[in-house]
């Protein structure tokens, strides 16, 4: 990939992030999540999207630091379970949980994480799902 290659970058800083994620596998869940969001400098009132939402961990994380959250799955089980998690943690204002493909979502958000996902799609899609990520981030999101 080309040196100026904004997407090449951003893919070769995912394998980094997977790399550095591995050797922490250790560390409890709740760790993980609050370091990945002070990775993003997840701040209050801004919009998060998480594509591949599991069991709405990061979601109700995220919206406990004052996000605005939308949360996709493709899993009826986990859709079920996460907007149930969601509403116990009293954080349906909050966040939004959908049954939901990654290449449907629409709108443009601040931050954007997606735990696992890479595994998911694959290595011979990750160009195809980068450029939707990218299109889903507003200007100097991340």
């Amino acid at each position: 990939m080309a040196m100026n290659d904004p997407l090449g970058d951003m893919l070769t800083r995912i394998r980094n992030a997977q790399m550095r994620a591995r050797e922490k596998v250790s560390t409890p869940g709740s760790k993980i999540r609050a370091r990945v969001l002070d990775v993003l400098e997840l701040d209050a009132g801004m919009s998060l999207l998480e594509f591949g939402c599991g069991w709405g961990g990061m979601a109700i994380a995220a919206a406990q630091r004052g996000a605005r959250v939308e949360a996709i799955t493709i899993s009826q089980e986990q859709h079920s379970e996460s907007r149930r998690r969601v509403a116990e943690a009293g954080l349906r204002e909050s966040v939004a949980v959908r049954l939901e493909d990654y290449r449907s979502t629409a709108g443009t958000f601040d931050r954007l994480v997606s735990i696992e996902m890479i595994e998911a799609v694959g290595e011979e899609n990750w160009r195809a799902y980068f450029e939707i990520v990218g299109e889903r981030l507003n200007p100097g999101g991340q």
